[in-house]
């Protein structure tokens, strides 16, 4: 309710910005890093996941919304059947109870499957929460309005996240790479102020363990340093950063992971 000049009260539905929600909740009994927000869809009566994230000191749910609905917290765990023994088990879990990452299908998540370009875009935006505002520019000819993939890869491209690979093509399917990711990664924590330009020496010192250093692409050189320098992303081994492999989708998780804590 808002006061107006003549001290009458009009109803606030939305604002002209996000304004911040704190939800507190009683730890007895949950495991907190399965907690979320959730908003009520009073169309479907569905609750629905919102991008936010969990204070445990003060026991509460942080998230920020442009108008008043109905809110709660809960805990949503959710597994697959073929993650028992993987290594990164704990974290594709609390990724998947973030709705950040998803199965294959049936009850598979597929750990050691290589993710294509539009799955690890998709998963960026899921964890940072970005929107597609529609408009009618067609950016990439392999993306379009019917594919699965199109609203996430729009979102991170109006975003600046992401761009083509040329010819008006983004290649969606293909197998991303560790460079391209370094470099998806790098543009959304720049948006943070959390990564930056790093001198020539500054590169040279961070990649300096890596014997493969040369086989970097000269445009993923800083945002490969930048990102290693900042412990997001590591080596293949101690001595290898392997810059054109693919990475699975148990690496693209824990990624993601790491990637939410550093903008939390």
């Amino acid at each position: 309710i808002n006061k107006v000049s003549d001290k009458t009260e009009q109803s606030v539905a939305s604002f002209n910005q996000p304004i911040k929600v704190r939800l507190k909740y009683n730890p007895s009994g949950i495991k907190e890093d399965y907690l979320g927000a959730y908003r009520y869809d009073e169309i479907s009566r569905n609750w629905n996941y919102v991008r936010g994230k969990v204070d445990k000191e003060t026991k509460a749910v942080e998230f920020t919304t442009m108008h008043f609905s109905k809110y709660t917290v809960m805990e949503y765990h959710r597994t697959f059947s073929d993650l028992s023994g993987h290594w990164a088990k704990d974290d594709i879990e609390v990724m998947a109870s973030r709705w950040v990452v998803k199965g294959v299908g049936g009850s598979n998540f597929a750990p050691e499957a290589n993710v294509t370009r539009a799955e690890f875009v998709s998963m960026m935006v899921r964890a940072l929460g970005l929107e597609y505002v529609p408009d009618e520019s067609q950016k990439f000819n392999d993306v379009k309005p019917e594919h699965w993939f199109f609203k996430e890869i729009m979102a991170a491209c109006q975003e600046g996240i992401v761009k083509g690979v040329g010819n008006g093509l983004f290649n969606p399917q293909e197998n991303v790479t560790r460079e391209q990711i370094a470099v998806m990664l790098f543009r959304a924590l720049q948006k943070y102020g959390k990564v930056w330009e790093l001198s020539y020496a500054e590169q040279e010192e961070v990649l300096s363990q890596y014997k493969d250093k040369s086989s970097i692409s000269q445009w993923a050189k800083n945002e490969i340093a930048a990102i290693v320098k900042l412990g997001l992303m590591k080596g293949r081994s101690s001595t290898t950063v392997a810059p054109s492999d693919a990475c699975t989708r148990a690496e693209s998780a824990v990624l993601i992971k790491r990637f939410m804590e550093i903008i939390d």
